[in-house]
């Protein structure tokens, strides 16, 4: 699901706010995490924040090169490939988002996995051939994967697999995680108003225009019209959904959001978007609230009032906060 940015006094060169002395705006867009980021930084050093919006894309693509499930030499495959063997040291970063990840896969109950990759493959591999995974594909592929079967020692530093077909991959939540450390580098940095997309996933920091930063959320039936628009300040707002992407076979739409426990693409929902602090401790994003039942989802969000969302049924209805 993209979510569509609104800054309309971007395409000027510099801004005049309350009356103070104008302010530049810094765009910039790269390719990164198989998305395109879009960066924008307001500040009144047009030259520092040209030279900060390139530490937040070498940030990124160092962030990328470490996650990449598919480069040999990258962290996460180290990790993958000694781990059935024994406890692997994990960075301080690694830790964190493991943690998170199991935390999610309890909340969802196992649908939220990182061990989801066999199933994920037996999908891409039949997609290929015009067809879905026969129901004995989806049971081999799902018995290769079981977030249970990693295992964390006392301190939470080190991990190791249960099983030699057990691996990990972290791209469920690499974004989020991603754009909270490029908060802190930007903050770092004495940037304090930008926003940074990730296709469906940004980050934005400070006020913006002065009023917010003026976010619109596609509607999933119809990729031309905005269903919602939000204004937001030093948030992070998340957004999964049906329609970005999908293969199409028989005539019938199968989007990329499985739930690791049945092997089939989740469809109670067609979007949700989570908005919630960038320092939120809360374990939640927009993919677990995706695969989590409605009734679960509802039970859960209403326990976390900081937390905003709009979430788009498959029959076109809305729930908002």
């Amino acid at each position: 699901m993209k979510t569509f940015l609104f800054f309309f006094a971007a395409i000027f060169s510099s801004l005049l706010f309350c009356g103070c002395s104008p302010v530049a705006v810094y765009e910039g867009s790269f390719p990164v995490m198989s998305t395109v980021c879009e960066v924008k930084i307001i500040s009144s050093d047009r030259e520092k924040a040209a030279s900060v919006a390139g530490d937040v894309k070498a940030l990124l693509k160092k962030i990328e090169s470490d996650l990449n499930f598919y480069d040999p030499e990258s962290r996460i495959s180290v990790i993958n490939r000694e781990a059935p063997y024994g406890f692997v040291a994990l960075t301080a970063d690694e830790q964190a988002l493991v943690r998170r990840s199991l935390q999610m896969s309890v909340l969802t109950g196992g649908a939220f996995d990182i061990t989801f990759f066999p199933v994920w493959e037996v999908w891409k591999k039949t997609a290929k051939k015009q067809r879905i995974p026969t129901n004995r594909e989806i049971s081999e592929a799902v018995a290769n994967t079981g977030y249970r079967k990693i295992v964390l020692s006392k301190d939470g530093k080190k991990i190791k697999f249960a099983s030699k077909k057990i691996s990990i991959n972290l791209g469920g939540i690499a974004k989020e995680y991603a754009l909270i450390k490029c908060a802190g580098l930007l903050k770092e940095r004495g940037m304090s108003n930008a926003l940074v997309s990730l296709g469906g996933d940004i980050l934005a920091l400070g006020k913006g225009n002065g009023s917010g930063w003026k976010i619109g959320i596609q509607d999933p039936f119809d990729p031309e019209e905005i269903r919602k628009t939000v204004v937001v300040e030093d948030k992070l707002v998340l957004t999964s959904g049906v329609y970005q992407r999908y293969v199409e076979i028989g005539g019938k739409k199968y989007h990329h959001i499985i739930d690791a426990r049945t092997g089939h693409p989740a469809d109670d929902l067609a979007s949700v978007t989570i908005i919630k602090d960038i320092d939120s401790t809360i374990p939640i994003s927009s993919i677990a609230v995706f695969l989590m039942e409605k009734k679960r989802s509802a039970e859960y969000l209403k326990k976390h009032p900081s937390i905003g969302y709009f979430i788009i049924g498959r029959d076109g209805s809305g729930l908002q906060r």
